[in-house]
């Protein structure tokens, strides 16, 4: 059985940049609080966890249902309370790793399985434990290193099967010890950096990692102040890096998008929040979800924002996906003029040319198995990418 996660993924945006909307959303319902984490899991974001006011430490959690603006109280982490936790999701499953409890540095690595609203214990990390690793996952299998323990700093990097419940020491993260990295997945591959360095300078490298190969490639420095405690989310197949503390210890709410097929990054829409760190973020379907945090007047915050594409991105469906012999594109509005079709390695599969249309539908017969990006071009230069899936 084929489980592949493979994130949508945008090839250029530039005429859409600052287009993107925040609206202020229903609170958090739990303590305010910063250093939480969230994930989500079939249309439904989870969130807890975390530093809360009265400097009380966390493991409840609550489901945010979109589409109702709503939140409900589900399974607290059946452990100890603790903040600073990496986590990731695979498949129908959110993973907690990692962080700073009451006992200390933490190893433990935690599923919650929503549709039971149970957590199970798995495999404890193998590392040294610590706070503040990066985690993400690719195709089914999850990625975790750095962080810290105390005055150690830590530049290993794991990879652990939910399958096997087990974790196997990969080539240390290139860009040196740190905690608070941040690092997310596009499309195929893994990218990571920023957080603050062993020497506790500030980093703003950016890299690639490749789960095949197991080897990491420089990428473009990210282009905004040094950060740290700054939260990361994907939307519509770019990155994007928001609020944080700078290396003048100045908190932020600036927010950046990364391109991984021009490798570039730009500043978009800031946060309409005061400026804050430690906040949490979760995205599905074409908007994230950002909140709570600290600001630098040590108010904890409950604050939850929603982030929109342009209704352009929504007005594009795509279906079956996965897809055997033939892949349908649909949309609402104008027509594009063309549809260009990559495969994983951005190389030229197909192009064709659309006239007036409302679909287009592309045979795979000739398609090896394997990650494909279809991208869409209108007449006055916008471009939109999907992302989709052949087996067999």
């Amino acid at each position: 059985m084929l489980r592949l996660i493979f994130a949508f993924t945008s090839i250029t945006w530039s005429h859409l940049a600052f287009s993107q909307n925040w609206t202020e959303v229903s609170p958090f319902p739990g303590l305010t609080r910063d250093d939480g984490v969230a994930f989500s899991i079939h249309g439904k974001g989870y969130a807890g966890s975390g530093f809360a006011e009265g400097f009380v430490l966390t493991n409840d959690f609550y489901a945010y249902d979109p589409d109702f603006d709503s939140w409900s109280e589900v399974a607290s982490l059946p452990s100890e309370p603790r903040q600073y936790c990496g986590r990731f999701t695979i498949a129908d499953t959110g993973y907690v790793v990692c962080g700073f409890g009451q006992s200390g540095y933490l190893n433990e690595l935690w599923a919650y399985h929503p549709e039971t609203d149970a957590w199970t214990q798995k495999a404890s990390f193998p590392g040294v434990s610590r706070s503040s690793p990066m985690a993400f996952s690719i195709a089914g299998k999850a990625y975790v290193g750095t962080g810290r323990n105390g005055d150690e700093y830590f530049e290993d990097f794991w990879e652990y099967d939910p399958e096997q419940d087990a974790w196997t020491q990969l080539n240390d993260f290139p860009g040196g010890r740190r905690f608070e990295a941040i690092g997310m997945n596009l499309g195929t591959f893994g990218y990571a950096g920023l957080g603050r360095l062993q020497d506790d300078s500030f980093a703003n490298d950016w890299w690639q990692f490749n789960p095949i190969s197991g080897e990491w490639t420089k990428k473009a420095d990210f282009m905004g102040e040094t950060r740290y405690y700054s939260v990361e989310f994907v939307l519509g197949g770019k990155g994007f890096v928001a609020a944080g503390q700078d290396q003048n210890l100045n908190y932020l709410n600036l927010v950046y998008e990364y391109s991984s097929f021009s490798d570039s990054w730009s500043e978009t829409s800031p946060l309409p929040s005061t400026p804050l760190k430690g906040a949490f973020a979760f995205s599905m379907e074409g908007s994230a979800f950002l909140g709570t945090g600290i600001t630098s007047t040590d108010l904890r915050l409950s604050e939850m924002y929603r982030f929109d594409l342009p209704q352009l991105v929504s007005n594009l469906k795509i279906y079956p996906n996965p897809a055997i012999d033939q892949i349908v594109f649909v949309w609402e509005g104008e027509s594009p003029e063309r549809i260009e079709i990559f495969n994983g390695d951005v190389r030229l599969i197909s192009s064709s040319i659309l006239e007036n249309q409302i679909n287009f539908q592309q045979s795979l017969s000739s398609f090896p198995a394997g990650g494909y990006i279809a991208n869409f071009t209108w007449k006055d230069g916008r471009e939109l990418s999907k992302t989709f899936i052949k087996v067999k």
